[in-house]
């Protein structure tokens, strides 16, 4: 069996869809908030370099940065509703994880939203 953490879980996540997007969602629009300077993405966080290795792949304040809800609103004003509605079901997830004082039946919803 191979078990992971939320920090884990979402780094993955991150390359994931740094290299091949996931299902309806892609890394474009994130690159279009990069490039737009209105948040602190930075755009070489989410390129494939020539060795084929992303930057900061593991580090989970690149990843905080890369899901953030500075960066949801720009995906909105962006008309980039798919990967605005993904970013937030993630960062609930992450909330499910780790967030003190909620109940057992809000993570478990939380994280259930995140699943489907």
């Amino acid at each position: 069996m191979r078990v992971m953490n939320g920090t884990h879980m979402r780094t993955n996540i991150k390359s994931k869809l740094i290299r091949t997007g996931l299902d309806n969602i892609s890394v474009k629009p994130w690159k279009d908030v990069a490039m737009s300077g209105k948040t602190n993405l930075p755009l070489a966080m989410l390129d494939i370099h020539t060795n084929g290795k992303i930057m900061h792949h593991q580090s989970d304040p690149r990843v905080r940065t890369m899901f953030s809800e500075e960066v949801e609103k720009e995906l909105i004003n962006q008309g980039s509703t798919a990967e605005a509605t993904f970013r937030r079901l993630l960062r609930e997830q992450h909330k499910a994880e780790d967030k003190p004082g909620l109940s057992a039946r809000e993570r478990v919803q939380r994280s259930l939203r995140f699943r489907e």
